[in-house]
């Protein structure tokens, strides 16, 4: 018979069960989420079968890791600053007390969110088969930990405990984007990586969406929604029921759709849930379709034949939009430094699903206007957001649409020009800037544009 999942992931099976009302997917995912799943965690931590697997049982202390302490003072000095209990998030006020309670990787990982059946990122068993031919190389343990293990340590315990969820749960994009804005808290170099292997794979775009959900929403607000024991309700209660309906829905159906549990491929939507979101927050040519979403997802199973909304968001411009004739804020500007930034890096697949700092290839960033989307060429060794585009914020893009510009390039760019590159980009947009029609090409290093 199966187990039980992690409360927050039984809360997703019966929501599953509410929607779809087909009993084969529900026997498929309560095989993998209540049987698969659970033997794979039990498997993780097995050193007789993976030797790295001894990294998760291996003794922490400060002095041994320092990255992951520091990470963790910030993740609770975060908490703190919006009124959250550190204690109730990660089972302690501040590092030290943390490890002395649960001085091992397995012991800080368990009762986290999703501690109790599923697998901790970072240490899958190809991961695990990476580590280990470090360690054979003769990595330094404590090392290996604190570089490549402990930014997905922090991500998990970004989630929250694994306390009772009542009632659904709270869109699975919205969770991973405040998880990954707390965990950008905690240590920017989890999701923009500055070494190798430091940073979480694919974790960047979640950071960008999650941002933008602390802009409309509190940043406060959104990271109450990770240790909240009703995180729909709470979801509900800043997106309004409307929004946070049809968002709901949106996911499921992207879910079914694809037929694959949510992971990797999400990031490179959220430039659709960006806009799905923006849609919701007044008067769009999305409106009618977001109210029989809502409706639906009221109404639970079967779900009607309604058009995809990611798709249909996807389909419509930013200028039929709300967000196009919004007024630029300096929240807006601080985005662009971040959005350059996830454009620095690659992900490769080199045995296990890795990340890198990369500079762009030919050192060249371009802007489309229209579209609000930043780019850069391919990669020859990227597996994954290739070629890498990041969002740019609609209502700076408006501003240089007005002016006539339809594109931008940086050239001359590198990793260590991205703050230059991010205060060129606001330059042009800033109500004093002359207008320059056209195609712009500008340089992001050396005397001024």
């Amino acid at each position: 018979m199966p187990g039980e999942a992690p409360p927050l992931v039984e809360a997703t099976l019966r929501e599953a069960r509410r929607l779809t009302g087909d009993e084969a997917l529900h026997a498929r995912l309560d095989a993998w989420y209540r049987g698969q799943q659970p033997a794979l965690r039990r498997q993780q931590l097995e050193t007789d079968a993976w030797p790295a697997a001894a990294l998760l049982h291996r003794p922490l202390t400060p002095a041994r890791a320092p990255r992951l302490c520091a990470a963790l003072d910030a993740l609770a000095a975060t908490l703190s600053a919006h009124g959250l209990s550190p204690q109730h998030h990660l089972g302690a006020p501040d590092a030290a007390a943390l490890l002395a309670a649960r001085p091992t990787l397995a012991a800080l990982y368990a009762p986290s969110c999703f501690g109790p059946g599923v697998p901790m990122l970072g240490a899958g068993l190809t991961e695990q088969t990476r580590l280990a031919q470090a360690l054979a190389a003769g990595a330094d343990p404590d090392a290996l930990i604190d570089l490549q293990l402990a930014p997905t340590l922090v991500h998990e315990l970004c989630h929250g405990p694994a306390g009772a969820t009542q009632g659904p749960p709270a869109p699975w994009m919205v969770v991973e984007a405040a998880a990954a804005l707390l965990g950008w808290r905690a240590d920017p170099r989890h999701l923009l990586p500055q070494v190798p292997d430091e940073a979480l794979p694919a974790a960047a775009p979640f950071l960008l969406l999650g941002q933008e959900l602390a802009d409309r929403f509190g940043e406060g607000p959104l990271l109450a929604l990770l240790s909240s024991p009703r995180p729909f309700a709470a979801w509900e209660a800043l997106a309004g029921p409307v929004a946070a309906r049809a968002l709901a829905l949106a996911e499921w159906q992207d879910w079914l759709t694809r037929g694959e549990p949510p992971l990797y491929p999400d990031g490179l939507r959220v430039p659709a849930w960006s806009k799905l979101l923006d849609a919701a927050s007044a008067p769009s040519p999305l409106t009618p379709l977001l109210a029989q979403a809502a409706d639906a997802w009221e109404r639970g199973a079967p779900l009607p034949a309604l058009p995809i909304l990611l798709d249909a968001a996807a389909a419509t411009p930013w200028a039929a939009l709300p967000a196009w004739s919004r007024a630029p804020s300096d929240r807006h500007g601080r985005r662009v430094d971040s959005a350059l930034a996830a454009l620095m890096q690659v992900h490769r697949w080199d045995g296990a699903f890795t990340t890198a700092p990369a500079d762009p290839p030919d050192g060249l960033v371009h802007l489309d206007v229209s579209t609000a989307r930043l780019h850069v060429a391919r990669r020859p060794d990227g597996v994954w957001n290739e070629p890498a585009a990041a969002p740019f914020p609609p209502p700076l893009a408006r501003r240089l649409a007005d002016r006539g510009v339809t594109q931008v390039t940086l050239t001359g760019v590198s990793r260590l020009d991205v703050p230059r590159a991010a205060a060129i980009l606001r330059g042009l947009c800033d109500a004093d800037a002359a207008p320059r029609p056209g195609v712009l090409t500008l340089p992001a290093s050396g005397g001024p544009p």
